[in-house]
């Protein structure tokens, strides 16, 4: 097998896993949307749904910021096979 059909197929397999991942998640999100989000998992009693709601928006800004630093864009880019744009 040839270095580029190896490649071709890395990329088609590639994305195949990501849109494997990707739709069931955009379709749980549209099901959510539409039923208002009442009917995920249940609810959280009073004490621990602030804590629940303090870890999201903690994690939120640090998760991102993570992603934009030198090595969160190299773990990130390790996961996509085939060359990318360089910044």
């Amino acid at each position: 097998m040839s270095l580029q059909l190896f490649r071709t197929i890395s990329r088609v397999l590639h994305r195949a896993a990501v849109l494997a991942v990707f739709a069931p998640g955009l379709l749980a999100f549209s099901n959510g949307s539409a039923l208002a989000q009442s009917r995920s998992l249940g609810n959280i009693p009073w004490p621990f749904a602030s804590l629940a709601n303090l870890a999201l928006i903690l994690q939120f800004p640090r998760l991102h910021s993570l992603v934009l630093t030198q090595r969160g864009t190299k773990a990130l880019s390790s996961l996509v096979p085939g060359p990318r744009p360089q910044r």
